[in-house]
């Protein structure tokens, strides 16, 4: 079920009592400075990719955070079979490009194959593509991969600006069609003009599998009636390279929003999850779901704390296809 603005805005005041206007003044500067740390932070940890060090030290850190905020916190795990790039690239005579395979896709031993460069549905034996994020399951890339014809696909990245932008993984746990390999767009003139003379290239999309764990962190507020179904407040945690400007955002007011509302009194219970796994599928929040039978059809709704540059050019496959009224982040960097 999708609802308006207004209805939301309407149940939302309904959920839970504001802090008095002087109240929220005279803590605004101390809030501003708590959200600036928070981003700070989560930026100096590194790449967040899910089930990485990086990615479980921030969790126990995000943990410690809530506890801070007065809630008691809980690791949720589960577990993952961790991609790790070795080598990828796209090797053009004497010259190397080094990019990011599609973690939802097929891969290549060390070697890597070989074949003529061209475009998209001609006879090509590797296809140039360009695509804009999250766009690699759709159109005539989706149609390349899922026709499965060529050795390899090498996709260029367009985001909002230069350089490279690495796509999600949708559909992790069902890879399909031949090795993708993601491009900067700065390469885009090169290698455009390798494919209009039919040139040869290696692609290499080489990895590691890794059996791993990784956590969503939650914690919950009771509420005045416990007999109302709650509202889940969700933020992802985890993403290509530091991501600060995509999730930390999210955390920050996540963190906040407990603040306020343990002190608020709400009349319902309220649920909190920051989930890892978000670009690898939504693996955490169906973790999360599982865990819990019936929770997104009987929840009040679900606040989803994203960045965002617009509607996503396919429809979210968050919930396993199961539709709740909320959209996904399409932002990138």
């Amino acid at each position: 079920m999708r609802i308006t603005r207004r209805q939301w805005l309407a149940a939302a005041a309904a959920i839970a009592v504001a802090p008095r206007p002087q109240t929220v003044f005279a803590q605004s500067g101390d809030v501003a400075r708590r959200i600036a740390a928070t981003i700070r932070e989560f930026e100096a940890q590194g790449f967040h990719r899910t089930a990485t060090p990086v990615d479980r030290a921030s969790g126990e850190w995000l943990a410690a955070q809530v506890k801070s905020a007065g809630l008691q916190p809980s690791l949720e795990s589960f577990r993952i079979s961790r991609v790790d790039p070795v080598s990828a690239a796209v090797v053009a005579g004497s010259r190397r490009i080094d990019g990011v395979p599609l973690f939802d896709a097929a891969f290549t031993n060390a070697d890597g194959v070989r074949g003529q460069l061209g475009a998209a549905g001609v006879a090509a034996e590797i296809a140039l593509v360009e695509t804009a994020v999250n766009a690699v399951g759709a159109g005539a890339l989706g149609d390349a991969r899922r026709a499965n014809s060529h050795k390899a696909i090498v996709a260029i990245t367009r985001g909002g600006r230069p350089g490279l932008c690495p796509s999600n993984a949708d559909s992790f746990l069902s890879p399909f069609g031949p090795p993708l390999i993601q491009i900067s767009s700065e390469e885009a003139a090169f290698l455009a003009g390798h494919a209009a003379n039919r040139g040869q290239v290696t692609v290499i999309a080489h990895v590691e599998r890794t059996a791993a764990s990784a956590d969503n962190v939650t914690a919950a507020i009771d509420g005045a009636d416990p007999s109302l179904p709650p509202l889940v407040v969700m933020t992802p945690r985890s993403g290509w390279y530091t991501c600060a400007s995509e999730r930390g955002g999210g955390i920050a007011v996540w963190l906040e929003m407990m603040r306020a509302l343990r002190t608020s009194r709400p009349r319902r219970p309220v649920w909190f999850v920051a989930s890892s796994g978000h670009e690898l599928g939504h693996l955490g929040i169906n973790a999360y779901i599982d865990r819990r039978p019936g929770i997104v059809t009987n929840a009040a709704g679900w606040l989803h704390l994203a960045r965002t540059s617009g509607p996503p050019s396919t429809p979210p496959t968050c919930f396993r296809r199961r539709t709740i009224g909320w959209r996904c982040c399409s932002a990138r960097r």
